[in-house]
Parts: structure tokens; C-alpha cells; sequence
């Protein structure tokens, strides 16, 4: 004789490929989000050091804002600028 409801192994199978799926989701969602600040230190270190070797020939570096080049920490002085970010540490652009 068949029942006509679930059988407490078929809801546990089901719940456990649900709760499957949605940890794989919440991974996949946490890797984006890691890879968008990769590439978001990416894209910011190329702008500082295109707009490094331009203020550098005018002798403006002192004008580089480290507001512009978030999610990077940088740190400006008179002839070079230091990234403090946890990924770039110790990367220094100087001015020859």
C-alpha cells in the first residue's frame, strides 16, 4: 500500500539539497564579493601609479589625494607614495 505524502526520508533528502544549495550560494556570494575588492585594489593601483608618473615629471606629487584611490590606503609624502593595504603591503612608488 502507497501513501500519498512524503516519507520522512524523502523531506530529509530534500532538506538536505536545499541547505546544500544555499551554502554553496552564501560561498559563491562571499568569493564575488572578495574578487570585486581584488579587482577594485587592482584598478585603483594602476590609476595611482599612471597618475604618479604624470604628477611626478610636474613635480605635484604631494597632490595625490588618497580619498581617490579607496579601497587602497596610501600614504603620500614629498617624493613617494607608500600602500598601506594588506594585499600591496610595502609597495612604495618613488620618484627618481
Amino acid at each position: 500500500m502507497k501513501s500519498n505524502g512524503f516519507i520522512l526520508v524523502e523531506l530529509l533528502v530534500a532538506l538536505t539539497i536545499c541547505a546544500i544549495t544555499m551554502g554553496l550560494f552564501v560561498h559563491s556570494s562571499k568569493n564575488r564579493a572578495q574578487m570585486l575588492v581584488i579587482l577594485e585594489e587592482n584598478y585603483s593601483l594602476e590609476r595611482l601609479k599612471n597618475d604618479f608618473l604624470i604628477l611626478a615629471k610636474i613635480k605635484k606629487i604631494d597632490e595625490i589625494n588618497p580619498k581617490h584611490y579607496l579601497p587602497l590606503a596610501i600614504e603620500v609624502s614629498r617624493n613617494e607614495v607608500e600602500i598601506k593595504s594588506q594585499r600591496l603591503k610595502d609597495t612604495v612608488l618613488q620618484n627618481d
